[in-house]
């Protein structure tokens, strides 16, 4: 009986991974495109240009493989596109981000400057209001 089982789980496998192998993995090429767009959007190009460019690498080879009906094949470099064109996104965004603290510290440190520069009694002064 265990046998028996286990050589229709098998079965099953084989069928659902046969299925999947005749249908082009349209959802995965969309859901990479728009994860591209969007990283290209959030200027990726510039702050991440490896990661992006890797995705859009990934892109065309999926591209490729769907022409030659290598859908399993075109399934799994869609998903690694989708994940590289995600992580150039986050790393844009990130660098942007950080770009925008280094800013707001230099205007910290350019008003400390001037705060030093005043005397004790305009010290008190704006301590009031």
């Amino acid at each position: 009986m265990k046998k028996r089982t286990i050589l229709l789980l098998i079965g099953f496998g084989f069928f659902l991974f046969g299925c999947s192998s005749k249908n082009p993995p349209l959802q995965d090429a969309k859901d990479a495109k728009m994860a591209i767009l969007d990283a290209k959007s959030a200027d990726a190009k510039t702050y991440a240009p490896k990661m992006f460019k890797n995705s859009e690498e990934k892109y065309k080879q999926m591209q490729e493989l769907m022409k030659k009906e290598k859908f399993v094949e075109a399934k799994y470099v869609a998903q690694k596109a989708y994940i590289q064109a995600k992580l150039a996104n986050l790393l844009s965004k990130n660098a942007k981000t950080q770009k925008q603290v280094d800013a707001l510290e230099g205007e910290i440190n350019v008003i400390k400057k001037d705060f030093a520069t005043i005397s004790k009694d305009e010290k008190w002064d704006l301590r009031l209001n």
